[in-house]
């Protein structure tokens, strides 16, 4: 607590620390700004997340850059089944063999994505492993 205090990310009181007032963003950045950032750490994640997809999994990936980048990892020889959301996931799946679903709802700009009520979409579904963009 004491260094969260020095660096400014809470307030020492007795007993414990206090949050600290922080203004939040109520913006995202666009795709292509997103795929600028942090390049090397998104990549690293996304090959870890591949390695541990296997034959007959269910899985569901969502939309976003890392979550892209997983894609480009997975080994084409491995028999999994696929749900998205991000458009352009499902046609680097598809191109790379891979039998995949889409749940269908708005198309949201300028993330490319289809919006739709997903947490109620994932309970319905008994997917083994979810990637889910942060």
């Amino acid at each position: 607590l004491t260094a969260l205090d020095e660096l400014g990310k809470v307030k020492r009181i007795r007993g414990g620390a206090a949050a600290v007032e922080q203004e939040f963003l109520t913006s995202e950045d666009d795709v292509d700004t997103k795929y600028e950032k942090n390049v090397a750490e998104k990549k690293a994640i996304a090959e870890y997340a591949a390695s541990t997809i296997q034959n007959d999994d269910f899985i569901y990936i969502d939309a976003g850059t890392t979550t892209e980048f997983l894609i480009d990892y997975i080994d084409i020889s491995v028999s999994a089944v696929f749900v998205t959301n991000g458009i352009v996931h499902a046609k680097k799946l598809i191109s790379k063999g891979f039998k995949t679903y889409m749940a269908g709802g708005l198309i949201h700009q300028p993330l490319v994505l289809l919006v739709q009520n997903q947490y109620i979409y994932l309970l319905a579904h008994k997917f083994y492993k979810i990637f889910y963009r942060c």
